[in-house]
């Protein structure tokens, strides 16, 4: 079997899954893993699939692109590798962010997170307009890898803390169990 990461997006309209997951039924192809959201009008969709069409890929990549032809989506079909989690056990956390939208508020807090060696493993954003305001909400789930200690996890707190003061938003982060941190 050979994996491969299948992107697309395109308007949002009725049919799309449907249409993109027929074709990769047809083709025998598993579905593992998948995210797919409505974005601004846009649906988007990205997927790992498990096939053993390997020898057929190229029609696949051809009845693909008819659906997306038919369907107006840039879709996009890449041979990955298998990469496998470790038995490990780490520490994730829930991040939500909230406040007026500005530039810069994902790589601000993206950013602490990464001086951090935090993981993020998901990620939704939103701008929201209200009675002539713009805000932004942001959530995270955040891996903070086998080594985290509750020390370094209060410095991450509290740097996202300043991150966020900086930004001019609020910041919370939760535990697994949704207690504050």
């Amino acid at each position: 079997m050979t994996l491969y990461a299948l992107a697309a997006i395109g308007k949002d309209r009725p049919g799309i899954v449907a249409k993109v997951a027929s074709v990769l039924a047809f083709h025998g192809a598993n579905l593992e893993d998948s995210t797919m959201a409505s974005l601004a009008g846009h649906f988007a969709i990205m997927l790992i699939i498990d096939t053993s069409a390997e020898d057929n890929v190229e029609v696949l990549r051809a009845d693909l692109s008819q659906v997306g032809a038919e369907l107006g989506l840039w879709i996009d079909l890449k041979s990955i590798s298998r990469s496998y989690p470790t038995d490990e056990i780490s520490q994730t956390i829930s991040i939500s962010v909230h406040g007026a939208d500005r530039t810069g508020i994902v790589a601000g807090i993206a950013n602490v997170l990464a001086d951090y060696d935090a993981s993020i493993v998901d990620m939704t954003t939103h701008r929201l307009n209200s009675l002539g305001t713009t805000s932004y909400v942001m959530s995270l789930e955040v891996d903070l890898g086998i080594d985290s200690t509750d020390d370094s996890v209060a410095r991450l707190v509290a740097a996202l803390s300043e991150k966020a003061m900086e930004l001019g938003v609020t910041v919370k982060v939760l535990d697994p169990d949704g207690d504050l941190l």
